[in-house]
């Protein structure tokens, strides 16, 4: 996907006054925050992030998600490792438009019938590029600015027992981050599918 295509699918949905926006999820765990981000297509902004408190119930998270899904102008896409597999199954049948997304290793992001597999290197690609390109926080996300700098400051590469990793070093958040990360790789699936006219 290249910015000039990116851009002129961002003409195409203003023109319609269609502001299409992508919804990122990241799922926590008992010591770890769940976090959305939305990403609206048209600003190229990040327009509300939201990270709840460690230990929420997941019930709180479909919950946070009900007033960004009430249109049809949204992409969700959920982190479906671990128990957010359970997530994306309640929000399914629940008719959200979402997007399972399950991290890999290796390199790529391919579309399946049952989601997203994208490599977490690619993902991280993905945000160097939507930074490059101008990708900013909305004046309404602005008091996160500081939190987000940290997180991007502790998301490191490191060596695991599978090969390289990306994540944040011991006693650090990368909810935040990782929220937005889904929210664009959401992007850049649907955008594709888009432009081979697949996209509903």
């Amino acid at each position: 996907m290249t910015m000039m295509m990116a851009d002129s699918l961002a003409q195409e949905t203003s023109s319609h006054n269609l502001p299409f926006r992508y919804i990122g999820v990241d799922i926590g765990s008992k010591i770890d925050r769940s976090a959305i981000a939305v990403l609206d297509q048209r600003s190229n902004q990040i327009v509300t992030l939201t990270a709840l408190p460690v230990g929420s119930p997941y019930t709180q998270i479909t919950t946070e998600l009900q007033p960004l899904t009430v249109t049809h102008d949204y992409v969700l896409g959920v982190d479906s490792n671990g128990a957010g597999a359970v997530i994306a199954e309640i929000l399914l049948q629940q008719g959200v438009n979402c997007l399972p997304i399950f991290t890999t290793g290796g390199r790529g992001i391919t579309k399946t019938i049952h989601g997203i597999n994208a490599a977490k290197t690619d993902l991280v690609f993905l945000l160097k590029s939507a930074l490059a390109g101008g990708l900013t926080l909305s004046s309404e996300c602005i008091d996160h600015a500081h939190e987000l700098r940290q997180e991007l400051a502790s998301f490191v590469r490191t060596a695991g027992s599978r090969g390289m990793k990306f994540g944040a070093v011991s006693s650090q958040h990368d909810d935040l981050i990782m929220a937005i990360i889904y929210a664009l790789v959401t992007r850049h699936v649907h955008l594709k599918r888009r432009v081979r006219g697949l996209a509903r």
